[in-house]
Parts: structure tokens; sequence; C-alpha cells
């Protein structure tokens, strides 16, 4: 009963410190228009560097059809995470930017088109599909953004 007491005063003072909205220049909006574009492209360059590095290894390990399965897996989430990204750097250059439900819309798309990309791979695939190369890229592509944050994060605070 006491952390209920002492969250609920946590949050009135916070709420209180936060009466005014943040105002923001012309220019500071620009700088950070520029820089979420910028972070969006690295995100997904870094997704599809990790999904090829996977699908190399799969390549030299465990042959050709590997490889491919690693790629389709990788693929199935790159593609639609990069038209997602190319959607909103785009709404970047609005004045009002992205619009919440907006951006929840397109993420649930972006999943759903995933989703369907593996049904597809799973029904036309045959035997040739190497499901842990599938699985194994897939990761790889939905963990990238770790190697954008680790190599390129302190640039973009």
């Amino acid at each position: 009963m006491l952390g209920r007491q002492v969250f609920v005063a946590v949050v009135k003072q916070m709420s209180a410190l936060v009466t005014q909205p943040i105002k923001l220049s012309d220019q500071e909006k620009l700088i950070i228009a520029h820089k979420a574009r910028v972070l969006l492209w690295w995100l997904v360059v870094s997704q599809l560097l990790a999904g090829l590095f996977v699908s190399a290894l799969f390549g030299i390990f465990s042959g050709q059809a590997a490889a491919f399965s690693a790629l389709a897996g990788a693929g199935a989430y790159w593609l639609p995470n990069a038209i997602a990204a190319l959607r909103l750097a785009l709404s970047t250059f609005r004045p009002q930017g992205a619009s919440p439900v907006a951006v929840l819309g397109g993420f649930l798309v972006k999943m759903l088109i995933a989703a369907l990309l593996l049904w597809v791979l799973a029904q036309y695939g045959g035997e040739q599909v190497n499901w842990l190369a599938v699985l194994l890229g897939l990761i790889a592509t939905l963990k990238g953004y770790v190697i954008a944050f680790m190599v390129f994060g302190q640039k973009f605070r």
C-alpha cells in the first residue's frame, strides 16, 4: 500500500512539472527530423547487413539452400520493415509528422506482411527450406538494430 502511495505522489509531482508543451524552433525541428531520417536508414541498413551476414555464414557452412533459406527469413522481416521506414522517413517532411495511429497501424501492417511472407515460404518452399536458417536469418534481422546502436548510438544523441 505504501508503494502505491509513493507511486501516486511521484506521478503527481512529475505531471506538475510538465505544465507547458515543449516549444521547438523551426531550426530545431529540422535538425530532429534530419536525425530521425538518418537513424532510420542506419537501422534498415544494419538489419540488412545482419541478415546478409547470417546468410553468408549458412552459405559457407551449410550450403546454398541454407543460405537462401536464411536470406528468405531475413527478407521476410527486412522488406516490410524497409517499407515502413520509408513511410516514416517521408512523414518527417510533413509539418505535423506521423500520427501515432498511423505509426501503430503501419507496425501492424508490417507484422502481417512479414507473417504472410513466412507463410508463402512455408507453402512454396517445399523440402528445400532449412527452417533453422530461416529462423536465424529472421532473428538476426530483427536484432540488427542492436548493431546500429552499438556502432552509431553515441552519434545520434
